[in-house]
């Protein structure tokens, strides 16, 4: 278990949602609202929230501050973008 250790998620995708929906299901994560995610579009921002009770935002700058832990969880290329947006 990681207890209260902030999680943040960069990518929203398939990836994402099923590392999150194990992490969530076996406790490992205690509480929705320990995890967030960032992805680019609003609606899968809005269905994560609806569907898992967890955290969304389109910034991962906002989404990597005060995370304990964060996963890169994007297809390998489009990294550099990711990378280049997390630079500012």
């Amino acid at each position: 278990m990681l207890g209260d250790l902030e999680i943040a998620f960069i990518g929203g995708g398939t990836m994402g949602e099923m590392i999150m929906t194990r992490l969530l299901s076996t406790k490992i994560v205690p509480k929705p609202d320990l995890i967030i995610v960032s992805d680019p579009l609003s609606a899968r921002c809005l269905h994560l929230e609806e569907k898992y009770g967890i955290r969304t935002t389109t910034s991962n700058i906002e989404a990597v501050k005060g995370a304990s832990i964060v996963v890169l969880a994007v297809k390998p290329q489009v990294l550099g973008s990711v990378y280049g947006y997390a630079e500012g």
